[in-house]
């Protein structure tokens, strides 16, 4: 290929192979009256990728996008056993983004890292970890337990981030949820008995911290 003199970004399409996968070379300088010689290898590379929990194996969805669009090419579990937990993806070459969706907390926060570029051949490293906190949510008239529904709300957007129930039982009542660091408002709604009405709770999270907060009639 003749090109005048300068400074040229290239990106190279394997038309025939699956998913037409791009590679591109960057800065390649062309001189006068000189040949510029460079091979691209499509081998397949891989992908390996490490998610954590306040520092502990954690379980997620991972998914590899072709980048820049929301075709997933390929996904799956990180699950928080060593056996599975780096994730690996082995891929054709190309251009990729990686989004990393936690499944033990609650909204399912996500992470995403946009661009990640696998060389022929390659390995591309990555990692995330996921900050959280844990809340218990009681519920209670005097001594006996009552059944409430209980919602949970992020104090910044208003959103709401979870909700579950308490019940009559010691293995439900308090009622846990794994949630990221912030500062949320509980609403509590008694189910049984009938009538007590509702309560609102303000609670901060901290990273991996425990906090319990009870509605009392």
């Amino acid at each position: 290929m003749l090109l005048p003199e300068g400074a040229y970004d290239v990106e190279i399409a394997a038309i025939t192979l699956e998913g037409k996968p791009v590679q591109r070379l960057s800065d390649l300088l062309i001189v006068e009256n000189e040949i510029l010689h460079r091979e691209v290898d499509f081998e397949k590379g891989l992908f390996q990728i490490h998610v954590t929990r306040n520092n502990e194996l954690s379980d997620a969805v991972v998914r590899l996008y072709k980048s820049g669009t929301r075709e997933v090419v390929t996904q799956t579990r990180s699950y928080n056993k060593a056996t599975q937990n780096p994730v690996k993806f082995e891929v054709l070459p190309g251009l990729y983004d990686v989004e990393i969706s936690s499944v033990e907390i609650e909204s399912g926060p996500t992470v995403r890292m946009e661009k990640q570029l696998l060389a022929g051949g390659g390995k591309v490293e990555l990692a995330h970890n996921f900050k959280s906190g844990e809340l218990k949510v009681g519920a209670r008239q005097g001594t006996a337990l009552v059944d409430a529904t209980v919602g949970v709300y992020s104090k910044a957007s208003g959103l709401s981030v979870a909700s579950g129930r308490t019940y009559q039982a010691d293995t439900s009542n308090p009622k846990t949820f794994i949630l990221e660091p912030g500062e949320y408002e509980v609403r509590l709604n008694a189910v049984k008995p009938a009538g007590l009405g509702k309560k609102t709770l303000p609670v901060t999270v901290t990273e991996k911290g425990t906090i319990s907060v009870e509605g009392v009639w």
